[in-house]
């Protein structure tokens, strides 16, 4: 660089043509001219003092390296990279006549001015994008932190193009690529024909424009055998825009367990069938069994009694009839009521008796045969009063106690 200055411009007069001062200074951009040899510089317009908060004069004065946050050999370093590049715009930070650093794009080219080979710059306050941009780059990689560590596959895709955006790491490691800028339908189902049919923007965005509810829905991978949950939702994404996102939790665990426990409840209704079709059975021939039982006790009943009255009663008949003596009589007349006592568990009628202890069994069998007490008592050498106690209990057991009801009466009634 040389220490040699063109002359400074006088300041702008106002715009009567199309010269060089009627376009910088009216134009609402901020613009510098600047000498490529020292960085000085040359020129600036109105809008470049409202954006730095000098003066022109004050401006003029200055090195470019003096607002800028590099120094001469950065900036100068940077031009020439770029200008092998063939690119004419740089990225900067701007120092403000208050302090204030701010980020800026700047546009720059050769001009021939006051007779030398200048470079104009048109600068372009980016502070406010570059804030929105690492905000955006933050949520981004907030987003990413969270996906990343979800045990399920998520991806993002534009609603319309169906481009990939997103994909995080359990996808990607589960593919073994990163499919971001690819088309869906093609990378992921290998789908050329289009879009995949449950893939529907009206399930995602209503008539409003607003997101819709989720939309799930169970897929089976016939190519892997594997079953997946799948959760649809239009959420926005970091430029304000409605995006889909899918999320693809492999259920396949969950489906083989439902499926064998469905097995199991299928094997366990068979085995309730089998088991109650055999317990119908053994009903059945249970109750065959009962009702052959009742049969052979109707049948048994019936030859003890057959027997009792063909070939039992009528001899004894013949031997009470024999008998003389009046003790003999009365002892066989209790050995009959014995004999009747035996058969009464043989008849179908519940017998009123059953309650009596066998000594009031005994004397009931008496007072039926028209004993009386003191003959009863003879007879089993008993007191009186003892047999009068006997008939007062067997009278409290059948429920006569109290009762204007013959006792004997009564017994030759069952």
């Amino acid at each position: 660089m040389t220490d040699a200055t063109p002359k400074k411009p006088e300041p702008a007069a106002p715009c009567k043509d199309d010269s060089y001062h009627c376009l910088f200074e009216n134009n609402h951009a901020v613009m510098l001219i600047i000498d490529p040899d020292n960085g000085n510089i040359i020129d600036a317009n109105g809008a470049a003092q409202s954006f730095y908060g000098w003066s022109r004069e004050d401006i003029v004065q200055k090195k470019i390296s003096e607002i800028n946050t590099l120094d001469e050999q950065e900036i100068f370093r940077k031009m020439k990279k770029a200008k092998k590049e063939q690119r004419n715009h740089f990225f900067f930070s701007h120092r403000l006549s208050n302090g204030e650093i701010r980020d800026v794009e700047v546009n720059s080219g050769p001009i021939t001015l006051f007779g030398k080979q200048l470079l104009y710059s048109i600068v372009q306050d980016i502070t406010e994008r570059k804030q929105v941009e690492a905000a955006l780059l933050f949520n981004q990689k907030q987003l990413e932190a969270v996906h990343d560590n979800i045990n399920a596959d998520i991806y993002i895709t534009d609603i319309e193009t169906h481009r990939i955006l997103f994909m995080n790491r359990h996808m990607k490691e589960k593919t073994g690529m990163d499919l971001t800028g690819k088309t869906c339908w093609k990378a992921i189902h290998d789908n050329t024909d289009g879009p995949c049919a449950y893939c529907r923007t009206e399930e995602l965005i209503g008539k409003d424009g607003d997101p819709s509810p989720p939309h799930t829905w169970e897929f089976h991978d016939a190519g892997t055998g594997r079953w997946y949950d799948n959760y649809n939702i239009a959420i926005p994404w970091m430029d304000g825009r409605l995006v889909r996102m899918q999320i693809s939790t492999d259920i396949t665990h969950r489906k083989q367990s439902e499926e064998r426990q469905k097995n199991i409840n299928e094997q366990l209704e068979l085995k309730v069938k089998s088991r109650t079709a055999e317990l119908e059975e053994m009903n059945t021939a249970l109750k065959i069994l009962l009702k052959k039982r009742d049969e052979d006790k109707r049948e048994m009943e019936e030859k003890i009694h057959f027997t009792y009255d063909a070939l039992i009663s009528p001899f004894m008949a013949k031997v009470k009839a024999s008998l003389e003596n009046s003790q003999q009589r009365t002892l066989m007349n209790i050995l009959e009521s014995n004999l009747h006592e035996l058969l009464k568990p043989f008849s179908s009628n519940k017998d009123p008796l059953i309650s009596l202890t066998p000594v009031e069994n005994q004397i009931a069998a008496m007072v039926k045969q028209g004993f009386t007490n003191k003959e009863m008592a003879e007879t089993l050498n008993k007191s009186i009063r003892t047999i009068s106690n006997h008939r007062d209990h067997i009278r409290l057991k059948l429920g006569l106690r109290n009762k204007k009801v013959n006792l004997r009466s009564f017994l030759s009634s069952l």
